[in-house]
């Protein structure tokens, strides 16, 4: 069901103290941007249950979801045909806004695919912008700053899907489409001169190259995953640390009777786990890859890696729809609990799964009606974790808490 916005006029935010964190697997607080009336509303209420409530963003996906510590949720309208803007939320989606911004109405036809909180306390948005900008920060004050402009070569023009920077200023910007990504040592006025291209980083590793879907940052080191339908599920860890520009890359599920071609679409990082996931290509399955982190394992040896099945992941207490095909879109970290979410993908519904041992097992936590035939929760894309609080975002505008 179409959830329709209802018009409401909300105050600016006071400006944030900037933060030092990690990524968007709870979310970081800190202030960036205000509120304009005249965008959002709710429908059903706060909270939302199984109906959910309304975020301005039409379409198949919600491609961005950053939720806060002091309350606000910010989401991005990306790929969807008529979606365009950022918005934010301060009430747990009963209600939404236009994010203002320095020169005014920047953000309107803006393609949001990725919002993140970096720890100089700025607002990053990326995607696609008026002139040719594809990453812009944000301030407390609404003003919006120049981060990266698309070049005429090919490796500098493609439309942005995920960025990250770290406290020292270091950036990633990759490609939304395809194997681009460009990096930077640092904070730089120049939105094309500074960057630098990062195409064939993989070279030495997988000669047909790397796609990457998701980022994250955890204690300033950068974590990425991706793939395509016809390669593993991949996981890239930064080695910039170390010298130049680079990832170790591991490549999952490649050997025995159990090996699979597939994509990683979401990744979540925090002090004690590793989590990603994805899809096997070859089953239409959802997977989830888990790693413990703090017992000296090594993350770049496959073997050190957990997979999850989703067909055999609740075991007797799964519902018959669990069998069916699976793809995991979203993960995220926080309260002691990992959540998986997806859809269904021949009835086109979504679900949401929990695991509070680190992945070992996992519990169905989706909303249903009057069936369990199916959910009743359309197709799930993004979740972030606050204070134990566990934000859901999905197709048309979907949003709600559980």
């Amino acid at each position: 069901m179409r959830l329709l916005p209802t018009l409401l006029c909300l105050l600016p935010l006071a400006a944030c103290d900037a933060l030092n964190g990690d990524d968007d697997d709870g979310g970081l607080s800190g202030g960036a941007g205000g509120l304009a009336g005249g965008a959002g509303g709710a429908v059903g209420g706060s909270g939302g249950g199984a109906e959910g409530v309304g975020h301005p963003c039409p379409g198949r996906k919600t491609e961005a979801l950053l939720c806060e510590d002091d309350g606000r949720c910010w989401v991005g309208c990306g790929t969807g045909t008529n979606g365009r803007g950022l918005f934010v939320t301060e009430d747990g989606g009963g209600s939404w806004a236009a994010v203002t911004s320095d020169p005014p109405g920047f953000f309107e036809q803006s393609r949001v695919n990725d919002v993140h909180r970096s720890a100089d306390g700025l607002l990053y948005v990326a995607g696609e912008h008026a002139n040719d900008l594809r990453v812009v920060s944000l301030d407390a004050d609404g003003l919006v700053g120049e981060v990266f402009r698309r070049g005429d070569q090919v490796d500098y023009s493609f439309s942005v899907g995920r960025f990250r920077r770290d406290s020292a200023g270091r950036a990633i910007a990759e490609s939304l489409t395809g194997t681009g990504v460009v990096y930077r040592a640092a904070d730089d006025p120049d939105p094309q001169g500074s960057w630098s291209t990062g195409a064939g980083f993989w070279s030495a590793q997988v000669p047909n190259g790397v796609q990457m879907l998701d980022l994250a940052l955890h204690d300033d080191v950068l974590y990425a995953v991706g793939s395509t339908i016809a390669q593993p599920p991949t996981v890239m860890i930064s080695t910039w640390d170390e010298g130049d520009f680079g990832f170790d890359i591991v490549q999952l599920a490649t050997e025995g009777p159990g090996a699979f071609d597939g994509e990683l679409w979401s990744l979540a990082v925090d002090a004690d786990l590793m989590a990603a996931g994805g899809v096997n290509q070859d089953r239409d399955v959802g997977v989830i890859f888990t790693l413990p982190r703090g017992e000296g394992l090594d993350p770049t040896d496959p073997a050190a890696w957990q997979m999850t099945d989703l067909s055999v992941a609740l075991g007797d207490a799964a519902p018959a729809w669990l069998e069916g095909s699976t793809w995991v879109e979203g993960i995220c970290l926080g309260g002691g609990a990992l959540y998986a979410v997806g859809r269904e993908s021949a009835r086109n519904f979504g679900f949401a799964l929990r695991s509070t041992d680190g992945g070992l097992t996992w519990a169905d936590v989706s909303l249903y009606g009057e069936s369990d035939a199916e959910t009743a929760m359309p197709p799930l894309t993004r979740c972030a974790v606050v204070g134990g609080e566990i934000y859901i975002a999905g197709d048309d505008g979907y949003f709600t808490t559980l």
